[in-house]
């Protein structure tokens, strides 16, 4: 019954949200890989990571872009998967299950972000990183 209960309330999350990122095609890169405005941005922001609960960036200001986080707490640990990041770029939805870590950054129409939840120490050196090409989704 858990279970059930879990995947109804996941594809109810999901149908009311945007476009789904974790279904699109994923580029994994080494911080070498990356562009350097992303570089720069995880060199400086990785390490300030506990400062604040997400960073959000977006090196393009015609791109608007905002972040939330949709979870439950108190111990529900069965609800896990119905955890979501909900991005905002000019206006348009889009959602990611948790438990990928941020700075989630906005660069030439790709978001970049990591599965290592813990960057501090210089650990984002050796992190694996994450695009998704949002070309065709996002206008100018």
């Amino acid at each position: 019954m858990r279970q059930f209960s879990t995947i109804v309330i996941t594809v109810l999350l999901i149908s009311c949200g945007g476009r789904d990122l974790d279904s699109l095609d994923k580029q994994v890169l080494t911080l070498g890989d990356l562009p350097e405005p992303v570089v720069e941005i995880y060199e400086t922001e990785a390490l300030k990571k506990n400062e604040v609960d997400y960073v959000v960036i977006s090196t393009d200001k015609k791109f608007q872009f905002s972040h939330e986080f949709e979870g439950v707490s108190g111990g529900l640990s069965w609800l896990y998967s119905s955890h979501l990041h909900h991005f905002y770029i000019n206006g348009k939805h889009f959602t990611m299950y948790a438990n990928q870590g941020d700075p989630f950054v906005f660069h030439d129409k790709k978001l970049f972000y990591t599965k290592e939840l813990n960057l501090a120490g210089y650990n984002y050196k050796e992190a694996k990183y994450i695009a998704i090409d949002l070309e065709e989704f996002v206008d100018d």
